[in-house]
């Protein structure tokens, strides 16, 4: 929450996530109507779509612009004529010029964890973002260390903790040498009237079931050669065996082959490691990884066949990504 003076219409009161201000205590509210902001939204990639459904969902009659693509520069002269902006990290990064000069009602910063490296170009280009109002929307607000908490708490409300030095000499460094120290408690009470939280017992039955997406992968042209070379093979060779049905279910060369054809289906270097062909699915795995480790999730991948998971790590430490594998 980025209003300092938040005693004055909170009563100096934790407030929790669905608390409703009254309406002559909002300090805005003069009894007429408020002047027109549109509000931003900077979210991972992987979050615009479902972002623009829950709008779509819950608020149909706010136009929305989701401001992305190679032509969104021709989406500028509707940004401020929108109720909403949606717009990616990266994105917004590379714009920053351009939107550093509108000025918003309220910035939302969801999967606000992005925030956590106050050097980066990324934190500094959001810090160029204008507002009237702040939010940061995160699961794992502290990931590494307490300077991830300083980072998103400085964005939402300037100079609350003070500059980086300030708050690891005065907080980060007595509280590595003591877990217990009175600086804990003092953090915890600055904090404190900025945070709305949702504890694990509060949404546990609130919690959706397991969802199951099926992603549809098209091979690439030399992959789906090879299947099909592989498939004509063993359809020869099960038309030209003399032998009853019965005796081909049993036999281990149809089997091998099935085999086969599902590591083409995931990799021609499964079968052949010289292979230079491309493979759908992997490309499609890797892109999804991709969007996965940005928004700084963990993420778990199986596969029956352990050389397509040393392929998997072989990207990942390529990519400098962290990952721990676990066969046999």
């Amino acid at each position: 929450w980025y209003n300092r003076d938040w005693k004055s219409f909170t009563g100096g009161r934790q407030l929790s996530l669905f608390d409703a201000l009254p309406q002559d205590s909002c300090p805005e509210s003069t009894g007429q109507a408020t002047a027109f902001h549109t509000c931003l939204v900077v979210v991972p990639a992987s979050l615009v779509h479902n972002w623009r459904n829950e709008i779509r969902r819950f608020a149909p009659r706010l136009t929305v612009t989701v401001y992305a693509g190679n032509h969104r520069q021709e989406l500028r002269p509707f940004l401020q004529q929108s109720d909403l902006v949606i717009v990616t990290y990266h994105t917004l990064r590379n714009d920053i010029a351009y939107l550093s000069q509108l000025s918003f009602g309220i910035v939302v910063a969801d999967e606000a964890q992005m925030l956590k490296n106050p050097d980066s170009q990324l934190h500094q280009a959001l810090l160029r973002i204008q507002g009237k109002h702040f939010y940061a929307l995160s699961g794992t607000p502290v990931e590494n260390s307490l300077t991830d908490l300083w980072a998103i708490m400085n964005w939402i409300n300037r100079d609350m903790l003070g500059s980086h030095h300030f708050f690891r000499k005065n907080f980060i460094k007595p509280l590595q040498q003591d877990p217990e120290s009175p600086q804990k408690y003092a953090l915890q009470k600055l904090i404190a009237p900025f945070v709305l939280r949702r504890t694990k017992e509060e949404v546990f039955s609130e919690l959706p079931e397991l969802t199951t997406a099926l992603v549809m992968c098209e091979p690439t042209d030399e992959q789906r050669k090879i299947y099909e070379e592989e498939q004509s093979r063993v359809r020869n060779y099960i038309l030209d065996k003399k032998d009853t049905r019965d005796s081909l279910r049993n036999d281990f060369m149809v089997l091998k082959a099935l085999i086969r054809l599902r590591q083409i289906a995931n990799h021609p270097r499964l079968v052949d490691g010289g292979s230079t062909a491309g493979s759908g699915k992997f490309r499609e795995i890797m892109e999804m990884l991709k969007e996965v480790v940005e928004t700084g999730h963990k993420v778990l991948v199986f596969s029956s066949f352990v050389k397509y998971l040393e392929m998997v790590a072989g990207e990942a430490a390529a990519a400098g990504w962290k990952y721990a594998m676990l066969t046999g």
